[in-house]
């Protein structure tokens, strides 16, 4: 309808048309009002947008027609659904309408996401959106979209500056896909290849830790509006090296949070170790790109006898890091119920390895060596030190070495042993010395036996002190309640000839019954010294021999007896000291005897047995810095017979039955003491009895 702009209400649309005096009826410099029926406002349809005309704006003038216009959309799931856009004056021609440009701005609000329009144009097509921002937790600007009465098309964003998570850039060379998705009820951009065969739709360069020149090529990512985050789908059969020992395996999807990307699949390649973690990207100090790593739990078989437990506590997670320097991780190395160290795990370019965790390990907060208990408290190995590495692809032996603690008796400068794990615990060709006794082995071969607490070992003896030539087994035990070496075997003396040794270091607080049993073969008086009974502290060397005698053994057999008679020589050695002894003062003792027998067994079931012995022996202590000497004496003789009467002819062999008529034996022996020391002081006196005791 035209109106008449210069009245009002429903007198708008009655226009005159003929006057009285011939007059102009009407004098319109802009021409008609376009209005409805009742001179109100148009509602129109326009490029298939509904919209309305202001009465008063709207004109009709010549060929033209001028409509102020209001455009009204009913886009579902934005607010507003309806923008209300005032376009301003659209005008039509014949041939069609003026394009608009507006720079009024208008906004939907679309769920978690905002959309901002600062420039748009106005066609014969559509409401087209020139500048502005969808705002998604990331900005994205807009170069063109369609705002259809009912939608959104065509969409056209600027990627070049677009930051995922708000801190990581990305490249986009994808195509851009924003709608509603119905079924999921939600707005989305999503990204993917213009062409099938295209090898990426997007791609991450440069992120801290990357390989110049590598891309994270992605395949395709879709984001939205009620999430608080996105994924993004990489491309497959890609592995991207990260500070060059990091192994991203991009298998499976990224995901993008508000502040920070998330990223599975790295791994390391070290032996054994297949677990995987990930890595994030977020806003670092001064708002900078940073990286971080999150924790892996390395709990594995080593393959070499050891296990590794890298990460398996939170606190051993926040000691893992990956940067410039490779990958390190705190954590522990052991074997399961028998010991477990603190070490540190180091992975980069050139090796991978393990160390023990001292107070001078790289990255290390320690300040104090770490122990290994050997039993209890008492007995342990000190200052820690050891590790293992990768070579060949695998793991070698787990190694450990440490000083010997609390073992009294061992000296400072050959108390360090070291130890290789091989399924068990040995220690090889380790030497050890004993305090105050210039006679070191060497040649141990030590085992840690875990379920006892204890080292035990063995050693080959062949050693010369004071000219006595020791050949032997050694056993040796160090636990919790100290320790001792037993060893036993052949003793030559020169010009006297072999005999039998037993030799004894040690700090044990119990004297055992194999100590006592193997002194008691190198003892012709069968005990130990009074400072050896109970316990042992110090060391002790016995030796027995036999010494050749000019009178052989002689038997004669004259049919109506037997005879033997002979004479047979030796003696035994002692050497011992004490540990809480003088540094230089010796425990010596030695006995010697003669032995003189004949046996004579007659046809007459007749025993004549007689024997003579004559001991000779020496005990005491002796000083050799000082010379001084404290020593106790003992000169013996016994003789002794001994007859038995059997029942003759009670059998075919004449003598053959045990019944006795008569057993009588008879002993006598008497000795002779002295003392005598350093000091001039000699006693003498007598005893009845040898001075051996046998």
């Amino acid at each position: 309808y035209l109106a008449d702009p210069n009245s009002s209400g429903q007198n708008k649309i009655l226009i005159p048309t003929i006057t009285a005096d011939a007059s102009v009826p009407l004098n319109l410099t802009d021409g008609f009002n376009v209005t409805n029926e009742n001179g109100g406002n148009l509602n129109f349809k326009i490029n298939t947008f509904t919209a309305d005309a202001n009465a008063d704006s709207s004109f009709l003038k010549d060929n033209d027609v001028k409509l102020r216009t209001t455009l009204h959309t009913n886009i579902q799931n934005a607010a507003p659904s309806d923008i209300k856009l005032p376009i301003g004056d659209v005008v039509f021609h014949q041939v069609g309408i003026e394009p608009i440009a507006g720079d009024k701005p208008f906004n939907f609000n679309l769920d978690n996401w905002s959309l901002s329009a600062s420039k748009w144009v106005f066609s014969k097509s559509n409401l087209i959106i020139t500048e502005g921002i969808l705002k998604t937790g990331t900005d994205i600007p807009i170069k063109s979209l369609d705002v259809t009465p009912t939608g959104f098309q065509f969409a056209d964003f600027n990627f070049n500056s677009m930051l995922i998570s708000g801190i990581v850039p990305i490249t986009i060379t994808g195509n851009p896909y924003f709608g509603y998705d119905n079924a999921k009820k939600y707005w989305y951009i999503s990204i993917s290849k213009k062409n099938l065969n295209d090898p990426y739709a997007a791609y991450f360069k440069s992120l801290p830790g990357m390989e110049p020149n590598a891309l994270m090529r992605m395949s395709n990512f879709t984001i939205n509006s009620k999430s608080d985050f996105f994924s993004l789908t990489p491309e497959q059969n890609q592995i991207i090296k990260l500070y060059k020992v990091g192994n991203l395996n991009l298998t499976s999807a990224l995901l993008a949070y508000n502040d920070y990307l998330h990223i599975p699949g790295l791994g390391f390649s070290i032996p054994n170790v297949s677990q995987s973690t990930a890595v994030q990207y977020y806003k670092g100090s001064g708002g900078q790109l940073a990286f971080k790593m999150k924790g892996i739990n390395i709990n594995t078989a080593a393959g070499n006898g050891v296990y590794m437990q890298f990460g398996v506590t939170e606190e051993q997670q926040l000691s893992q890091v990956l940067d410039e320097s490779g990958f390190r991780s705190h954590g522990v190395v052991g074997e399961e119920n028998k010991f477990e160290t603190n070490c540190w795990l180091y992975h980069t370019a050139d090796s991978t390895s393990v160390l023990v965790e001292t107070p001078s390990t790289p990255f290390t907060t320690l300040n104090s060596f770490q122990t290994l208990k050997i039993g209890e408290a008492k007995t342990y190995l000190d200052k820690l030190t050891g590790g293992m590495k990768v070579a060949a692809n695998k793991w070698n032996n787990f190694h450990f070495e440490g000083d010997l603690t609390g073992t009294k008796g061992i000296t400072n400068d050959k108390k360090r042993l070291a130890f290789t794990v091989y399924g068990e615990i040995k220690a090889d060709n380790q030497q050890i010395s004993v305090k105050d006794v210039p006679t070191p082995f060497g040649g141990m071969n030590w085992i840690y036996e875990f379920e006892n607490s204890r080292l035990i070992g063995t050693m080959d003896i062949n050693q010369n002190m004071g000219g006595i030539n020791l050949t032997g087994l050694a056993e040796m035990l160090i636990d919790g309640s100290g320790w001792y070496f037993l060893g036993g075997g052949t003793m030559t003396v020169p010009g006297v000839g072999p005999g039998y040794a037993a030799m004894l270091f040690g700090d044990y607080p119990s004297m055992t019954s194999s100590v006592k049993e193997k002194f008691a073969k190198a003892s012709y008086k069968k005990s130990l010294p009074n400072s050896f009974q109970d316990n042992i502290s110090g060391f002790l060397l016995s030796g027995a021999m036999s010494i050749p005698i000019l009178i052989p053994n002689i038997d004669l057999e004259l049919g109506v007896f037997v005879l033997k008679f002979g004479i047979n020589a030796g003696g035994d050695i002692k050497v011992y000291k004490g540990f809480d002894a003088g540094g230089s003062t010796y425990g010596i003792g030695a006995l010697g005897f003669v032995k003189a027998f004949l046996t004579m067994q007659s046809i007459t079931c007749t025993e004549l047995t007689g024997e003579a012995t004559l001991e000779m022996g020496v005990e005491g202590s002796y000083q050799t810095g000082a010379g001084t000497f404290n020593l106790d004496g003992c000169t013996s003789f016994s003789i002794g017979g001994h007859i038995i009467q059997k029942f003759y002819g009670c059998d075919l062999d004449g003598c053959g039955c045990t019944y006795e008529i008569l057993n009588i034996s008879k002993d006598f022996a008497f000795g002779a003491l002295m003392h005598l020391d350093s000091g001039g002081n000699m006693s003498f006196g007598f005893q009845s009895g040898t001075c051996s005791g046998n």
